[in-house]
């Protein structure tokens, strides 16, 4: 099952926990990202888990989005232990998942270096490397509610569902689990004519460790001879959201479904609007 909402601090801001709410009621959303709170105010954390599940409202996700690959000591350092602190509220909350990425070896000053394009990035080595400060972080953080989940992204260390699979194989830890937004893996013309059944390989293979999902979409740009892809709001691009929210009704348990990337409230409002009638054609509960 599904559980619809918005990445809501894109556009509100880092407003309180009440306001926060109140906007998840207004708009109909069942799930949210973790507001921007203090982890080290023990009261607000305590307000924060009470008052969203009086609200029946699941926090999807603490996020970390940051480079615990990055070449660069101190910042790799930095970086893990922002991810083992995302991972210890996440478990506190009872969050969803703590959401973070496989990290690259790009250099701080690539653009958005945390999933940047090094040539390396895809070597044996660097693999062992992710598998290296993932069991650091669990062994640090130790979570018994909450999971570390990685996002996918093309050019990140963690690529492609045989990767992850790999991955979860090695760490072998319960508190390892998975993240996914199909947006990510429309690399190709033949992927984004065809996302149905890639879809469907993704939750074929990594269903089972599925926590939460992200609600994009993407059509191509550029010339025949380029490939070059573009993230759209969803329902007007490429991806198949039958076939992604076909696939959320096969889980377990009711996972987040996350729209994010938007620039205001209507342009969300219309692409969980977009999102509602795919769901209500399927007989899926949002």
């Amino acid at each position: 099952m599904a559980r619809l909402g918005a990445s809501i601090t894109d556009y509100l801001g880092p407003v309180d926990v009440d306001e926060y709410l109140r906007e998840c009621a207004d708009q109909g959303y069942r799930s949210a990202p973790c507001p921007v709170i203090d982890p080290e105010d023990t009261d607000l954390v305590r307000y924060v888990r009470r008052e969203f599940a009086k609200a029946d409202v699941v926090i999807s996700e603490v996020a970390a989005w940051v480079n615990p690959m990055d070449p660069d000591p101190r910042l790799r350092s930095q970086a893990r232990a922002e991810i083992t602190q995302a991972l210890a509220l996440a478990d506190e909350l009872g969050a969803a998942c703590c959401t973070t990425v496989s990290g690259a070896l790009a250099s701080a000053d690539t653009p958005d270096s945390h999933v940047g394009h090094h040539p390396d990035n895809f070597t044996p080595a660097a693999i062992d490397g992710v598998i290296e400060w993932i069991r650091d972080v669990l062994g640090a953080a130790k979570p018994t509610r909450s999971f570390l989940t990685l996002e996918m992204c093309p050019w990140a260390i963690v690529d492609r569902p045989e990767v992850y699979l790999g991955i979860l194989d090695r760490v072998d830890d319960p508190g390892l689990a998975v993240h996914l937004d199909p947006a990510n893996h429309m690399t190709s013309p033949r992927a984004l004519f065809n996302s149905g059944p890639v879809i469907e390989d993704l939750f074929e293979q990594l269903g089972k460790w599925t926590k939460a999902c992200h609600a994009k979409d993407v059509t191509f740009v550029g010339s025949p001879s380029i490939v070059a892809m573009e993230e759209v709001p969803p329902g007007t691009g490429y991806l198949d959201y039958n076939a992604f929210l076909r696939c959320m009704t096969m889980l377990d348990s009711d996972v987040p479904l996350i729209m994010e990337h938007l620039p205001d409230r209507e342009t969300y409002s219309q692409s969980a609007g977009r999102i509602r009638k795919v769901a209500a054609r399927q007989g899926v509960p949002l």
